[in-house]
């Protein structure tokens, strides 16, 4: 049946096995679906019966549920036979109700909580043993279920709400959505905790039950910014956690690649460059001689210097930072010898799934950007080399300079307005890199403020102060670059040449796209102005 009505869009019918459900907004919508599925069956030589069919219903039972304009319920008819069910006489008999309430466990608010006494009866080589403890726990259930609340339908236009608890022995959540004016339910979610996990302290516990119900949830909230509320005040300062380390930091992970998402809706709608996870480069920041240290910080103009590599949002915000290499390497050895450059490597970032590009049906991984200095990968992109390169790779290079000004802006507002900067550090390594990391801290929290103050009133970075742009979209340079900021300077420009077939093909999809689906009027332009036809 799917194979039949693959052509079909999920807002015109829903298929699971042989059980279809057609939907439409209004009558009309919903004929015109009706007509198509009914083309598609003929075209297929299948026929329907037509005692098992109805039409034009503003309520229907599909799948034991009543689906109708105010929302999902459970089926009466399946729920009278739970409300029936006799007591339990064998683990068989309870395995076969607890499957049925299971199948109806997102309408009950802490169903494992609930049922976690039946579910120990089923528990291997354990006497099946009815205590007045589950004869409560059954009562409940039954009780829970005939009860159950109308959920609504979610709705991808409006902010979810993520609701997350954790005690002793269980965890849940609630998902939900304000529609007119009200908080509405979605669905709930609970689990029974292990006898390891009944052992971590509560605030493990309680960013335990987020990562769940986060991964629950997936459907709906991957790729939407939601609110996260909690009553574990503790958890607010959860992203500044230091060098966090084992199943903590993997935990932190899974929960930010809802930023990464952020990070790339940003690019995309400011900078028309999609699936960008942010822009990479490095700066020499330069110091004082640290005392016997030969030559391990003198760099290629002859200074002294710790290097900074970034990478930077859409915003000019410090989203990583690897500070502390010494001065003789260039951007491209800084890189892969750090963390986050072997992180990328070895895959171990979680970064979002490739997706679709705007517009198209080609997919495409997330993806971060960074010049000549840096290799060519799948999902770290540079500019095609040269000078004499056709009308689309020129196109290509321009739109991928234009996106990784972000860094360099980064860079010389916070070299501008730091007059630390100005001059080499003079102090040791140690206060030198502790006093580059607190600039990128302090740089990111006045980026941050100023975002809610309106742009003819910000001191820090004016809206001219980063760069101007001309109505047709060419972008000039900011009045940054005209103040003086010696200390922080450009590495050397020594980068790999060699690349995977995939890495190529991911450079070529994109190329294809700013030609074709992305292509804007300014990147002609400009183009045109350089001698490229």
């Amino acid at each position: 049946m799917e194979t039949v009505l693959r052509d079909l869009s999920p807002e015109a019918c829903l298929i699971y096995l042989d059980d279809i459900i057609i939907v439409g907004r209004d009558f009309e919508e919903h004929l015109s679906n009706l007509r198509k599925v009914l083309e598609k069956l003929k075209q297929a030589n299948l026929k329907l019966n037509p005692d098992k069919c109805n039409l034009f219903r503003r309520e229907v039972s599909y799948l034991g549920h009543i689906i109708s304009a105010e929302g999902v319920r459970t089926d009466p008819r399946k729920v009278a036979a739970v409300k029936e069910w006799s007591q339990p006489r064998n683990v068989h008999e309870l395995r076969s109700f607890l499957g049925l309430c299971t199948y109806y466990r997102r309408f009950v608010k802490g169903f494992s909580l609930i049922a976690r006494p039946l579910h120990r009866l089923t528990e291997h080589k354990r006497p099946f043993v009815w205590t007045e403890e589950c004869e409560v726990a059954f009562t409940s259930l039954k009780e829970a279920l005939t009860s159950a609340p109308i959920l609504s339908y979610p709705d991808p236009d409006k902010q979810f709400i993520l609701d997350t608890d954790a005690s002793h022995a269980n965890v849940g959540a609630v998902l939900s959505q304000e529609i007119d004016g009200q908080e509405r339910v979605i669905a709930y979610w609970s689990k029974c905790l292990s006898k390891p996990e009944r052992n971590y302290c509560v605030t493990r516990k309680e960013l335990l039950a987020i990562v769940k119900a986060a991964e629950n949830f997936h459907s709906y909230v991957y790729g939407q910014k939601f609110l996260l509320r909690t009553d574990h005040a503790s958890l607010t300062r959860l992203l500044n956690f230091k060098n966090p380390e084992g199943q903590i930091a993997r935990w932190i992970q899974k929960l930010q690649e809802n930023i990464w998402l952020d990070i790339a809706e940003g690019y995309h709608e400011q900078w028309q460059f999609p699936n960008c996870l942010g822009a990479i480069d490095g700066k020499h920041v330069l110091m004082q001689a640290p005392p016997k240290s030969g030559s391990r910080f003198h760099n290629y103009k002859g200074t002294f210097s710790i290097i900074l590599l970034a990478c930077v949002d859409a915003n000019y915000k410090f989203v990583l930072v690897d500070i502390g290499a010494e001065g003789h390497n260039s951007d491209g050895g800084v890189f892969k010898n750090s963390i986050f450059g072997q992180s990328l490597e070895k895959g171990t970032l979680d970064l979002p799934c490739p997706v679709e590009i705007p517009g198209t049906t080609k997919m495409l991984p997330f993806l971060f950007i960074g010049d000549e200095a840096f290799p060519l990968k799948s999902n770290l992109m540079r500019p095609y080399p040269g000078v004499a390169l056709s009308k689309d790779k020129a196109i290509f290079n321009y739109c991928l300079s234009r996106a990784r000004r972000c860094v360099e802006n980064a860079f010389g507002i916070m070299a501008s307005r730091f007059r630390i900067f100005r001059k080499p550090l003079v102090s040791s390594f140690e206060t030198s890199t502790f006093t580059v990391a607190a600039a990128v801290c302090l740089h990111n929290f006045i980026k941050s403020a100023e975002e809610e103050v309106p742009s003819c009133e910000r001191r820090y970075c004016p809206l001219d102060f980063a760069y101007n742009m001309s109505p047709d979209g060419y972008i000039n340079d900011g009045r940054w670059r005209t103040e003086e900021a010696l200390a922080i300077n450009r590495l050397s420009r020594t980068g790999s040449n060699m690349y995977s077939r995939q890495a190529e093909e991911t450079r070529r999809t994109l190329q294809n796209y700013f030609c074709h689906e992305g292509a804007t009027a300014w990147q002609d332009a400009h183009i045109a102005k350089n001698g490229k036809k």
